[in-house]
């Protein structure tokens, strides 16, 4: 399947997503139930450690 050797060689979701004319989500719902890894690897356990120190510190992330 072409969008898998695409996704798996790196190409952008933005361009696949062009390639095939269709929605990037599209794209990510794909990659996902072909077993393809997650572009934005979920936070490890050490990380999510810390982001819950920070917050009960009163450190909140904002939006522009």
């Amino acid at each position: 399947m072409a969008l898998r050797d695409d996704y798996r060689a790196g190409a952008r979701i933005t361009d696949i997503a062009a390639r095939f004319g269709i929605h990037m989500n599209t794209v990510r719902e794909l990659a996902k139930r072909l077993g393809l890894p997650s572009r934005y690897p979920i936070l490890d356990t050490e990380e999510v450690t810390r982001a819950v120190e920070l917050y009960k510190s009163g450190l909140v992330a904002r939006s522009g």
